[in-house]
Formats: structure tokens, sequence, C-alpha cells
């Protein structure tokens, strides 16, 4: 006999991915609960009051890349629109500045060499095996700044989990939020799997610290 799917769902965290998690299953006419533990919704998309700075500006994430037909179309949904990009780029690098975007001469390389991981390793350890010489000095010390910013983790330990993503990237909200709005009705009743990975958004070299 077919589980019966739950009526009423607690989403946990009010950022992108649990906002559109949310939307899903109202859409599907479930009963949605969202606890978030700040005083605002928007996880790592914030906002800052112009009033403040006196122009527009985020505390979090602050571009939209590509052509995300899915963002856009929320957006046109809640009547609201993007800033183009204003004003000229700057490098700066062993203290001069330019206007020149700066690319590793080694990027490619650094590329191929993710692709064909096939084991988890945290990202020190990768550069110690692949990019070890005295050459590949600026490579190694911006994928440090990287996981040490970005991802605010240490290289000795945060590692890169994508050789076990079949499709080489993690899930998007939109494609999150269909997963759980799949696992939520009936359709899913002979799923008895209590972890699951959704392929879909983030870049081949995405890292989490452990």
């Amino acid at each position: 006999m077919a589980r019966p799917g739950p009526n009423h769902i607690v989403v946990i965290g009010a950022g992108a991915a649990g906002l559109m998690t949310a939307r899903e299953l109202a859409r599907e006419g479930k009963r949605v609960t969202i606890v978030e533990a700040r005083d605002r919704c928007g996880g790592r998309i914030h906002p800052l009051p112009s009033a403040d700075l006196g122009y527009p500006a985020e505390g979090g994430a602050e571009f939209v890349h590509g052509e995300a037909p899915v963002t856009h179309g929320l957006l046109r949904e809640a009547g609201l629109s993007l800033l183009p990009i204003q004003g000229t780029q700057w490098t700066a690098e062993e203290g001069t500045f330019s206007r020149e975007e700066s690319r590793d001469p080694h990027e490619a390389e650094l590329h191929n060499a993710l692709r064909e991981l096939k084991d988890d390793l945290t990202v020190a350890e990768f550069l110690r095996r692949r990019f070890a010489g005295p050459e590949y000095g600026r490579l190694r010390h911006s994928i440090e700044r990287m996981v040490e910013g970005y991802d605010a983790a240490d290289p000795e330990r945060a590692q890169r989990r994508l050789v076990h993503v079949p499709m080489g990237r993690f899930a998007e909200a939109d494609e999150i939020a269909a997963a759980v709005a799949f696992l939520a009705s009936d359709d899913a009743s002979f799923i008895t799997a209590s972890t699951f990975l959704v392929d879909g958004g983030i870049s081949g070299a995405y890292v989490t610290p452990l």
C-alpha cells in the first residue's frame, strides 16, 4: 500500500533553496512552515540599505551569472529589475593596479587536473600533488585565497567533493525545490533512502569545509 505523503512540511532556512522549496511545495497544495534563525529572509542574498551607503550595495550574493531563466522569471513575477554592472574593473597584483583582467597561464591545466580527480582530497594536498613547482606559485596563492575567503575554509581541511557527483555540479535552488516537492508527493512512496544528492548548479571547483 502506498505511503501517504506529508501534508504539513517544515523547511529549515529561508535562503534561496529554502524559499524555492517552500514555494514549490505550496504550489503542490502542501502546508508549509519556514523556520529561519535570522530576523530576515534571503540567506546569503542580503541587500544593504542605499540610504546608509548612498548607493546600492550587497552584503552577500551580488551578481546574476549567465541567462539564469529561473532567476529572471522570479524577478518578473515580483516586478523587480536588475542593475547592470557599471564602472571599470581593476586588478591589483604585486602592488600594481591594472585595467586588464588577470588570468593565470596555468588555468587550463588546473581545470584538466580537476576533471581527472578520482578521489576526494584536501585542496592543499591537491595543490601539493599537481602544482608544487615554483612556476605555479601564483596559481596556488589564488586558490588558497579563494578557499580561505569565499569558502571560509582551511585549505588543509577543505575537500573537493564533486568527484562523486555524476553530473559534476551541485544543485541550484529550483532543482532542490523540485526534488523536495517530488519526495513530499505520493509518487515517492516507494523511496526509502534517507540521503539524496541532487545534481545541478555550482562550478566544478567547489570545495566543502570539513
